[in-house]
């Protein structure tokens, strides 16, 4: 497992694991039981029917409390429906003025990539949705799309890599200690963002509505303690960043590998919509080539292509065990669960022979797969509250870059030279897991006008 996760290959290494009856191993390492499945009977016992059962944990909650402090990622029971209730009503609906900042910070992107320049695609789209989802529940943007202080960022990114390691060496890992360095990093911006909150100054009355209706400002109203607050803070920075910028980076990873499907793209764009003006809700969603790729990508490239839960007590998995992988599995407290969730959605018994190629075409007429074998933003109690927004910020990205740039090549850095690739030639990227899962290495592009 440790051999894998250094090669970028453990998603790979799980799928040849679990190629058994039943779908669902049973590994000990380092003193502790370790389940892995795709089963998607066993999934769905987990996130959903016996939800009560399975938690994050105590140690999960050890290790990743020193970035997501006690938030909704963090906690199970009381805390965590706490939690839920502070962000539901901020994340659950896209308002009208999230049009409007993402509009404001896609021209930044596309201003930044404008240079002629090869980008590393995921770093700049991390920049531009930390942008984003600050602007949208804060009140106020990290602008680091405008700015070569990346502190914020880089502490953001170490400290997920280096907690993805401890995690994997379980309670043995909840006594190695963080980046502190970065812990401190990311608290004081949490700090200066509750403190410099306001809504005096010379702001025009519909901005100052605006950041009274963020879930920083109406939290505030409500009195919510500092440090219950900050948890909150935390939780939609991590969750609002991080998946789309890796959506939609492998999008375009995958467009420029397929440049069919990028002129049908531009086709679709140009007939549904026009060539240069920003779409409105009614029109990303009217374009089902668009939707198409977003769907595809989440599926071949899930950025949450491993979920873990922890038993809380003890308990029984629906069927996995015995030899013929049909017998329920006897599961003791503190047993630790991953579900392969990147395995299910590449299964050829469910999408069939070409499961792990990139086919947008599968979604046209608004095809759907069972629920249960597609998991963008988990299902069950913990699905993701901002799932709709993270949606629309993904295609809106999309469609505008489409519209902004004639051509977008991978690049490669040869002998101090930017040489173009064929990137349908090349070997397909690797998947790296930090928390996420992302590429495993830098994609490069260049974007022309």
């Amino acid at each position: 497992m440790i051999q894998a996760r250094r090669t970028n290959t453990l998603l790979e290494w799980h799928r040849k694991i679990l190629n058994v009856p039943g779908q669902t191993v049973e590994l000990r390492m380092l003193g502790r039981i370790m389940i892995l499945t795709e089963n998607i009977e066993n999934v769905r016992a987990i996130m959903s029917t016996q939800s009560t059962c399975f938690g994050k944990g105590a140690t999960y909650h050890k290790i990743w409390s020193s970035f997501t402090r006690d938030s909704i990622l963090t906690t199970d029971g009381h805390a965590w429906h706490t939690n839920r209730s502070h962000l539901i009503a901020h994340t659950g609906k896209i308002r009208p003025t999230d049009y409007v900042v993402t509009k404001r910070h896609t021209q930044n992107l596309i201003r930044v990539l404008s240079d002629g320049k090869p980008h590393d695609t995921l770093n700049q789209l991390n920049r531009f949705a930390i942008d984003v989802v600050s602007d949208i529940f804060y009140g106020s943007s990290t602008n680091t799309l405008l700015t070569n202080d990346q502190s914020l960022r880089d502490a953001i990114q170490h400290h997920k890599n280096v907690n993805t390691w401890r995690l994997l060496f379980g309670k043995i890992g909840a006594w190695i200690p963080p980046d502190r360095k970065a812990c401190n990093v990311i608290d004081t911006y949490l700090d200066s963002v509750f403190h410099s909150f306001s809504l005096e100054g010379p702001d025009s009355p519909e901005e100052r509505d605006r950041k009274a209706q963020t879930l920083l400002g109406v939290l505030i109203a409500q009195g919510v303690p500092e440090k219950v607050l900050k948890d909150q803070l935390a939780a939609v920075l991590v969750g609002g960043r991080d998946s789309v910028a890796i959506i939609v980076t492998w999008a375009l990873y995958e467009l420029v590998r397929h440049p069919n499907i990028m002129r049908e793209l531009r086709a679709e764009i140009s007939t549904t919509h026009g060539k240069s003006d920003p779409p409105g809700p009614s029109e990303l969603e009217g374009m089902e080539l668009l939707n198409g790729i977003v769907q595809e990508t989440m599926r071949v490239h899930s950025s949450v292509g491993l979920n873990t839960r922890t038993a809380l007590k003890d308990c029984a998995l629906p069927t996995g065990g015995g030899p013929t992988g049909k017998s329920p599995i006897g599961v003791l407290a503190g047993t630790a669960l991953v579900m392969c969730l990147d395995s299910i959605q590449r299964r050829p018994d469910i999408y069939g022979p070409d499961a792990n190629e990139f086919r947008p075409h599968r979604w046209d007429n608004k095809w759907k797969p069972d629920p249960w074998t597609f998991f963008p933003f988990n299902l069950g109690t913990r699905t993701c509250l901002g799932k709709n927004l993270a949606v629309m910020e993904v295609k809106f990205v999309l469609c505008r870059l489409v519209q902004a740039f004639s051509s977008i090549e991978m690049v490669e850095h040869i002998g101090g030279e930017v040489v173009v690739v064929k990137a349908e030639e090349r070997e397909k990227m690797k998947t790296k897991l930090a928390f996420n899962t992302k590429p495993a290495e830098v994609v490069w592009l260049r974007f022309k006008k």
